[in-house]
């Protein structure tokens, strides 16, 4: 009987452990932003063609105004799209030119998305100077310092396992699986799902939701009514500055 006891201790620690590192007790990755977020900034960025009018209404960056959920890894173009032509207008596509010229499509998926801003945000920290959120003023944090705590916090969970513990992973686990409901419930009720297509004189409201992407060049919408095909380009000069750190001296 007593060497049970140790075997299921070492059995439940390493569970603890299990659990801690596949992110299950870190809920903030699923957790809605607080109530006193500050709105989103405006903007009235516009383009179009004959067919097409587009206006970027405002970018929601990490942990900026308008965010709706914690630390997320995405910016959320939104976007009014009207057709102003005389047949149906069906929107089929949408891409962000970012700072290394790469087009970035809209992602479906918020987690897929936070995965691919991830691997992205390597190759930006390799040419240049970028921040988490609009710009200098959210400080320089990079992507890799958001799991640092996982490592470290390990040996505070092996050295006491309290009983109640169990408990308290359970209820956890629980909301999770709630807010992470949420957060995909708000961002497919949020976002433009294309292909998406507009009656003669209607307008649109809705976001794109892009891999994070720092110093932002333009954005193309795409799309073709029964007669032609149409492309609108905003130029995003303005936004230039986006993720970016500023240069010293300037």
């Amino acid at each position: 009987m007593n060497r049970v006891r140790p075997l299921v201790g070492v059995w439940l620690i390493a569970a603890l452990a299990s659990f801690s590192l596949s992110g299950c007790v870190t809920s903030a990755k699923y957790r809605l932003a607080g109530k006193d977020t500050p709105p989103a900034v405006p903007m009235n960025f516009t383009a179009g063609s004959a067919a097409l009018g587009l206006q970027l209404a405002a970018v929601i960056v990490y942990e900026g105004p308008g965010a709706w959920k914690q630390k997320a890894l995405w910016d959320e173009y939104v976007v009014s799209l009207t057709n102003r032509s005389a047949e149906p207008l069906t929107i089929d596509g949408a891409t962000l030119i970012d700072m290394l010229g790469a087009g970035q499509v809209p992602g479906a998926d918020p987690w897929k998305l936070e995965k691919l801003s991830e691997a992205n945000w390597k190759q930006y920290v390799r040419v240049g100077q970028v921040v988490l959120g609009v710009g200098a003023a959210a400080g320089a944090v990079e992507l890799a310092v958001i799991g640092a705590g996982i490592a470290g916090g390990g040996a505070a969970i092996l050295a006491v396992v309290p009983v109640v513990l169990i408990t308290d992973l359970a209820v956890v686990a629980v909301l999770n699986h709630r807010n992470k409901d949420k957060v995909e419930k708000e961002f497919t009720r949020r976002r433009h799902a294309l292909p998406l297509t507009l009656a003669p004189g209607a307008t649109a409201q809705g976001s794109f939701f892009f891999p994070l992407a720092p110093g932002p060049q333009r954005l193309i919408v795409r799309g073709r009514t029964r007669s032609q095909t149409v492309e609108v380009v905003l130029d995003l000069k303005p936004l230039a500055g986006l993720h970016r750190q500023p240069v010293q001296g300037k």
